[in-house]
This record gives structure tokens, C-alpha cells and sequence, in this order.
């Protein structure tokens, strides 16, 4: 079977395979993301933003016989002392009054009973003024936090953008602001003790601003439209899905392939899938007894009469297969004898020449010295790795504590492999063995179920 790994299995095992594998996680969090999408959508509130356009300009009087008038340019300093006189407070107040706005709900919206209940019983009733004065104040409070100003680029225009829930209303605040921010500079001017012949010469000179654009109602809401932050939630979804799929499969270094195994230096002889158990008995498989099989061809080519089944670690199944691969060699009309490491060591060599086949069930390789001492006079070994439970590195580092040459492994098989992911590894050939299977009805025979030890 070697030969073809580059062909066959890829020794990482993330990438677009890792969606394929992962495609519920990839779903499900695409799904997940979807929903937050629609609810945002369905519970945002929509809001509207309505814009005007003021032109600061200085007026000037112009030296000669006759008096007159011009337009000048105006400096940064005035043009931002004109946003400041738009966002006061004042300035604020008298657009409240200018719309009434303090009977608007949401400007000032009703308070709640807790609220209610909260400010009878630290302020105790208030009179009708001090009642208009608090909604007077939230509701310059709301207009401070929906009303922005500023400067347009580097020119002497001020933007004026109000945003409310309706169209209609940001339209009538943000225009109502121009008309008092010029009602209030014609009051101003108009204001004082000067003479009638002083007022009038200086009247209509200092800083001014007009109207540039009115404002319109918005047509739609502010934000991207619903489709976008629909699409954006779904895309969003499945990229983080599909992060997570590559970063689990990242992180995961078990053995999962052929490809993998043939790595560590040695054949890998197939795939044992998970066993079902039928009333305390194991029904193996045909992929099992296919696996099974090849072993015993494996053992045949290497003329091996003593063959050692281990794991890396513990609790990999290798005492299970141990059994199912000396009954294999039994049905074969073969002499077999199948002993644990304990028992090996005891038993007379003579007494051994009169099998053909010795299967000895030996202790982890990770075990170390308990290994090497069972392993002695042991002419060939089988590791069986258990799939997607032990890392590449951990049976590194147990080949090398056993002090086994890669050469005297006959091979290795995954067990326990769950038959779901076969061939979705990018591992070819044991997609086509897993069809191979399909088509071939399990063998009859079956042992006793007990618990892998070894």
C-alpha cells in the first residue's frame, strides 16, 4: 500500500477538506448569524437623517464717501464660533419652542411608572412651571443628541444634520434651526441703546450666515439597506464557520490518514472501523475482515512465526485485534496460539515450534522497558493506532521509548475509525475500500465483546 501517499492523503488534514468535514459547524454558524442578521433588522428601529447647509460670510463696511455694505470672507475662528451658537442650548430651546416639541413622544417620551413613581417620591409633586421646565430640558437633551454640526471640508459651510425616527420630523427641526439661527442674529442686531443713526450704519455688518440648501425628507432610512446587512450577517456567519473548521483542524494532530502513518517510516495495512456490539458480542465487518486479511498476507511476506500486536498507548484496541487476527489465522487451518506478554515469557520454545503462527499480545510501546522485555525473540510487530485519539508526535516519541527499529514493524492499522469520515480526509484509498465493502456482506463469525487493554 505504500507509494501512493502523495496521491492519496495529504499529511495535514485541514484546508478545503476541513469545510467538508466540518460543513454543520460551517452551517450552523453561518445559520446563527443569519438570525442575529434578521433580528437586528426586525428590531433596530429605523431612523432618518435630514440635512441643511448654512454659508458663513462676514459684512462689511466698505471706507469711501458713500456707506456701503459688502460681503467679506470669514475666518475658521467664526465659522466655528457659528457651530457653537447653533448647538447652544439656548439655541436649542427656542427651535423646542418654535415646534413645540415638547409634546412629541419621542422627543420627550412619557415617563415610565418607575420613573414616575421615582421622581414623586424624591421630588414630591411639581408645580405646572417647574413640569414645562423638565420637558424643556429633556428636550433640548434629545436635540443635543440628535443635532450635529459641522464644517463642510475646508470651506466656510456648516452642515446641519438632524436625525429622528421620522422623515418629516428631521425635516421640520433641521430647517427650523436655520430660521431661528437667522431670526436670532436679525434680533441681536436690532438689539441695544445705540442712536437711530448709529443702529442703522451699523446694522447687517459682522459675522452672518444664510441658507445654502434647505432640507428635504429622506427618502429611506439611514444605514445600509436590509438586504446588505442580511447578506453581510449570512457571509459573516460562514466565515467565521469556516475559520473555526481550520483552526479545530489545525489544532488537531491525531492520526487520521493512511498518509500519516506511512509517515513514521512504516506500511499502513488499512482501516478498522468502529465495531457495533449485538447482545455482548462484536460483529465485525467486512472492512475488518478485509483489514484483517491483508495483515495476514503482511506476515506471510515477512515469514514471521511470532508476531507482537501493540499500541502506542493505552486503551488503542490492540487486544481486540489481536483476538480477531489469531481467529483470522485460525479459520486459515493454521496451528495458532494467541498469549499475553505475561504468559510469553513463561512458555517453553520447544513448545512453541509446534504452532505455525504466534500471536502475543505485548504491552504499549510508551511502556519502555516493559516493552523491550516482552518483545524479546519477537519476529515481527503489528501497531494498531486508534484513529482521531492519538497524536503523531506522542507515537513518535513511544516508537523511540520502545527502541523498535522501523523495520521490525510489519505495518500499522487504524482502528476505530468512524466510518462517516472515510475518503473525507482527502485519503482516496480508503473511499474506495469503504465502497469496495458496501457492495460485500459482513462475514458470520463472532467473539465475546470485551474492553481494549492493551
Amino acid at each position: 500500500m505504500s507509494g501512493y501517499v502523495g496521491e492519496r492523503s495529504p499529511l495535514r488534514t485541514f484546508g478545503l477538506l476541513s469545510l467538508r468535514r466540518r460543513w454543520r459547524l460551517v452551517a450552523g454558524c453561518g445559520a446563527l448569524f443569519l438570525i442575529a442578521g434578521l433580528l437586528v433588522v426586525a428590531l433596530k428601529p429605523a431612523r432618518y437623517t435630514s440635512s441643511t447647509q448654512l454659508l458663513v460670510y462676514v459684512r462689511q463696511l466698505q471706507p469711501g464717501p458713500d456707506l456701503v455694505v459688502t460681503s467679506g470672507r470669514a475666518d475658521l475662528t467664526q465659522v466655528q464660533n457659528e457651530i457653537e451658537i447653533v448647538r447652544s442650548r439656548g439655541m436649542l430651546a427656542k427651535v423646542v419652542g418654535a415646534l413645540n416639541l415638547v409634546n412629541d413622544n419621542e422627543v420627550v417620551p412619557a415617563p415610565t411608572l418607575f420613573r414616575a413613581l421615582r421622581e414623586r417620591f424624591f421630588r414630591g409633586s411639581q408645580s405646572t412651571p417647574e413640569n414645562a421646565r423638565t420637558k424643556l430640558e429633556r428636550a433640548v437633551d434629545f436635540l443635543d443628541k440628535h443635532v450635529t454640526a459641522k464644517r463642510v471640508g475646508t470651506s466656510h459651510t456648516i452642515l446641519v444634520s438632524v436625525t429622528t425616527s421620522d422623515p418629516n420630523k428631521s425635516e421640520r427641526i433641521a430647517n427650523a434651526i436655520g430660521q431661528v439661527a437667522l431670526q436670532a442674529r436679525v434680533s441681536a442686531e436690532q438689539e441695544g441703546n445705540r442712536s437711530p443713526l448709529l443702529r442703522e450704519r451699523l446694522q447687517g455688518l459682522g459675522p452672518a450666515a444664510y441658507v445654502m440648501s434647505i432640507a428635504g425628507a429622506p427618502g429611506r432610512p439611514d444605514g445600509p439597506r436590509t438586504i446588505v446587512v442580511i447578506l453581510a450577517a449570512l457571509l459573516s456567519g460562514l466565515a467565521v464557520g469556516s475559520a473555526l473548521a481550520l483552526v479545530l483542524d489545525l489544532m488537531n494532530r491525531t492520526m487520521r490518514t493512511a498518509a500519516q502513518v506511512e509517515h513514521l517510516g512504516m506500511e499502513c495495512i488499512g482501516a478498522i472501523p468502529q465495531v457495533p456490539t449485538d447482545a455482548g458480542e462484536l460483529r465485525p465487518s467486512a472492512m475488518l475482515d478485509q483489514t484483517l486479511r491483508r495483515a495476514m498476507t503482511a506476515i506471510a511476506a515477512s515469514k514471521a512465526r511470532t508476531v507482537g500486536i501493540t499500541s502506542a498507548v493505552t486503551q488503542e484496541g490492540a487486544t481486540t485485534i489481536a483476538k480477531h487476527l489469531a481467529q483470522i489465522a485460525a479459520r486459515s487451518r493454521k496451528k495458532v496460539l494467541f498469549v499475553e506478554a505475561a504468559a510469553w515469557r513463561r512458555c517453553d520454545p520447544d513448545w512453541l515450534r509446534t504452532y505455525d503462527l504466534v500471536v502475543v499480545n505485548l504491552p504499549p510501546l510508551e511502556s519502555g522497558p516493559e516493552f523491550r522485555m516482552a518483545a524479546n525473540d519477537i519476529d515481527r510487530i503489528l501497531l494498531v493506532i486508534k484513529w482521531g485519539s492519538t497524536e503523531f508526535e506522542r507515537i513518535e516519541r513511544a516508537i523511540a521509548a520502545s527502541g523498535v527499529a522501523a523495520s521490525e514493524f510489519i505495518g500499522a492499522v487504524l482502528n476505530m475509525v468512524d466510518d462517516r469520515m472515510i475518503g473525507k480526509f482527502g485519503d482516496k484509498l480508503w473511499k474506495a475500500e469503504a465502497a469496495l465493502v458496501a457492495r460485500r456482506d459482513p462475514f458470520g463469525f463472532s467473539i465475546p465483546a470485551e474492553r481494549p487493554v492493551g
